[in-house]
């Protein structure tokens, strides 16, 4: 199961929730693509970094082992109501 995390945020309750939604990643090379495989239930922990970073989009990121956040991906895309289908 996916960890979602919004710093200084309470859970949702939204009982029909919306879930986050992954639009383009930053590759290696510092460029966006939005030619990628991944889903967020493809990751252990996803944290929303800014809500709204640029018009309509939100900066999201993925990772799977907390002591090994180095590896994680910057998404752009969409939090929300912070849940993984």
């Amino acid at each position: 199961m996916t960890k979602t995390i919004v710093i200084g945020e309470n859970p949702n309750l939204n009982p029909n929730p919306k879930p986050i939604q992954f639009v383009q990643l930053l590759t290696e090379s510092f460029r966006v693509s939005d030619r990628f495989g991944e889903v967020p239930s493809d990751y252990e922990y996803l944290e929303l970094i800014s809500k709204n970073y640029t018009t309509g989009y939100d900066l999201i990121f993925a990772y799977n082992d907390p002591a090994e956040r180095n590896a994680g991906i910057l998404f752009i895309g969409h939090w929300n109501d912070g849940v993984v289908e």
